[in-house]
């Protein structure tokens, strides 16, 4: 088995001795490539990978070399929305928004920008942590971007796929038939009357 192999079944055992060393040697063996951050960057590092584009930010550790935390569900603090949309769990920064949530199992404020085609996430102890966290991140964010020449805000084509109940559905499509507008330009609309 070679080194990278062994690297790779010991990352997914979770162990509790992971080093960032460890983990840049993983990364680099993959193909990403680490970005040379400023020197405002303190502890934050971050890699790319130029074929697909994909950006992983992430703190050293430190003073210890040992990764905080593993876990194969990484993006299961993103799945926890809020459980009340209307409360203000938002941040703004430029053109960036993120939603933001607590933690109570690791006692910390987090969020995570939106509107990009990267995973960028950020966290705080209290809420100015948090809103100064985010600012970095998208500040290292729009640096990144520059560095790779590659366009900030994510691109839209104009089209999705939306999942309905399919009585509504029939519903949509019989009132677009009435109005003598498509089920498209039916949906449009009630879009453009909800963003008002």
């Amino acid at each position: 088995m070679s080194q990278i192999e062994k690297l790779k079944k010991r990352l997914t055992s979770k162990p509790k001795d992971f080093t960032f060393d460890e983990l840049r040697t993983l990364l680099c063996a993959l193909g990403y490539k680490e970005i040379q951050m400023w020197k405002t960057a303190g502890s934050r590092a971050a890699f790319r990978d130029p074929l697909t584009g994909h950006s992983i930010r992430l703190h050293r550790p430190h003073p210890s070399p040992i990764l905080k935390k593993i876990s194969d569900q990484p993006s299961r603090r993103r799945t926890q929305k809020p459980k009340h949309p209307t409360m203000k769990n938002v941040l703004y920064d430029r053109d960036f928004l993120a939603i933001v949530c607590f933690s109570e199992e690791d006692d910390v404020f987090y969020g995570e920008i939106e509107g990009i085609d990267d995973l960028i996430s950020f966290e705080g102890r209290s809420v100015d942590e948090l809103r100064i966290a985010f600012r970095e991140a998208v500040d290292d964010y729009l640096e990144l971007c520059k560095m790779s020449g590659k366009k900030p805000i994510r691109s839209y084509k104009g089209s999705f796929n939306v999942r309905i109940d399919p009585d509504l559905h029939r519903k949509a499509a019989r009132k677009s038939a009435l109005l003598g507008i498509s089920l498209n330009r039916f949906v449009q609309a009630a879009i453009e009357k909800e963003l008002r």
